[in-house]
């Protein structure tokens, strides 16, 4: 089957790049708040590339704390000083636009992350320093006043790829994200939130925002979505 990509808009995202400190893949290994006992089992990926995110977020088999619970989000990390503001586009739970904000600090491969507007601590470890990154959108989108906007409504979906690691992320008229490797030549998802029908029949073009991997492995990557 062909897949349709647009990389004319790369050096246009490209200019919307968020800082080197923040990109990686980071797994959460830690979260406390306030009244609720600390969640450190469930299984948390952060893919940060230059342009794009995703997070998925799956509790492990047992866990009770209500810090716990299958979520995920995807779109574009705003970094101003600290404090960085998720766009969510994709989001398995939506909330109010711009309530996730938090201040991070980074020391090596630690990523701190103290919730602004909610009381919250968390602690992700780099596993991959994504210096080979895929990210592509497929859906409406534009850019105004130097910064992005995606369609509210209609078809979306987010891919990011970092090292081996990979989120697809999609929204039609609810949402899902499933989590996997890049390896022997295709992509196999071993985590998924969301119903996994709304990944069934994907269509239109891919705009790619980055693009620092190799032909072939941006096809397996795009060719992985459409299964």
């Amino acid at each position: 089957m062909a897949i349709d990509i647009d990389t004319s808009r790369i050096e246009e995202l490209s200019a919307l790049a968020v800082p080197a400190w923040v990109r990686g893949v980071w797994q959460r290994t830690m979260i406390r708040a306030e009244g609720a006992a600390a969640d450190r089992t469930s299984t948390v990926i952060w893919i940060q590339t230059p342009t794009l995110y995703a997070d998925i977020r799956v509790p492990a088999e047992g866990e009770t704390s209500p810090l716990a619970g299958k979520a995920g989000f995807a779109g574009r990390l705003d970094v101003e000083g600290q404090v960085c503001r998720w766009r969510r586009p994709i989001d398995l739970h939506p909330g109010p636009e711009g309530a996730d904000q938090g201040a991070m600090f980074r020391d090596r491969e630690l990523l701190v992350e103290v919730g602004l507007l909610a009381n919250y601590y968390e602690e992700y470890r780099l596993i991959d320093p994504a210096t080979r990154c895929l990210a592509a959108s497929r859906g409406g989108l534009a850019i105004e006043n130097g910064s992005v906007k995606f369609a509210p409504d209609g078809p979306l979906d987010i891919l990011v790829a970092a090292g081996a690691f990979v989120t697809h992320a999609r929204r039609d008229g609810t949402s899902a994200l499933r989590h996997g490797r890049l390896e022997d030549g295709g992509v196999t998802f071993d985590h998924a939130v969301g119903d996994p029908a709304v990944f069934e029949g994907g269509q239109g073009t891919w705009t790619i925002w980055t693009d620092e991997i190799g032909e072939t492995e941006r096809s397996a990557l795009l060719a992985a979505t459409a299964t």
